[in-house]
């Protein structure tokens, strides 16, 4: 635009600031697409939890993020690339949920023949008729979700054999636990299964 007229250059400014955001939400909503239907084959190699998610934690470190990692756990199967994409998931919905100046905390445990990670937040929790829901895909009760982030979680965390829950977290918010089995036991499972 030549033209001095600068009501009509704000318009067009604004215009073009708000088309220019639509295209963004367009494009990352694409990618969230893509990246659900193309889900890679895990690469399965012996890893420390903690360690994994002390490193992806490191992207945080504006935000308050407790860890209360066990020392203890033994070492899993996991695809590195699958288990940042699901802590990244779940630490960006709870930090969402939470808003800012809240603390998220993530534990780590062995309990019996299992490794819990569990994920709580200060938020306003999950109710308990969408806890099941809120996984299956294009369900959100974000106003900019797609519903395909927890979807995408739980597909990584069954393919690694494990199962994710949301319960109430002691703070009054949501507390997304996912149990992964041991060595020893998923290893005998296959077996069984075989």
């Amino acid at each position: 635009y030549a033209g001095h007229d600068e009501e009509y250059r704000k318009l067009l400014t604004d215009c073009t600031e708000i088309v220019t955001e639509e295209v963004e939400s367009l494009r990352r909503l694409v990618q969230e697409f893509a990246e659900f239907a193309r889900m890679p084959q895990l690469a399965l190699t012996p890893q420390d939890l903690n360690a994994v998610i002390v490193d992806t934690i490191k992207l945080y470190s504006e935000r308050k993020v407790e860890l209360h990692l066990d020392d203890s756990l033994p070492e899993l199967k996991l695809d590195l690339e699958g288990i940042r994409r699901v802590l990244i998931n779940l630490v960006e919905n709870a930090l969402d949920a939470a808003g800012a100046g809240s603390t998220i905390v993530i534990q780590t445990r062995k309990d019996g023949d299992k490794v819990c990670l569990s994920i709580l937040d200060e938020g306003p929790g999950v109710a308990r008729a969408d806890r099941e829901s809120i996984f299956e895909p294009y369900v959100s009760h974000k106003q900019d979700g797609t519903g395909l982030g927890l979807a995408m979680v739980r597909s990584i965390v069954e393919e690694h054999g494990g199962t994710i829950t949301v319960s109430d977290s002691p703070a009054g918010g949501a507390r997304f636990n996912i149990d992964f089995a041991t060595p020893d036991e998923s290893e005998s499972a296959q077996e069984t299964n075989s």
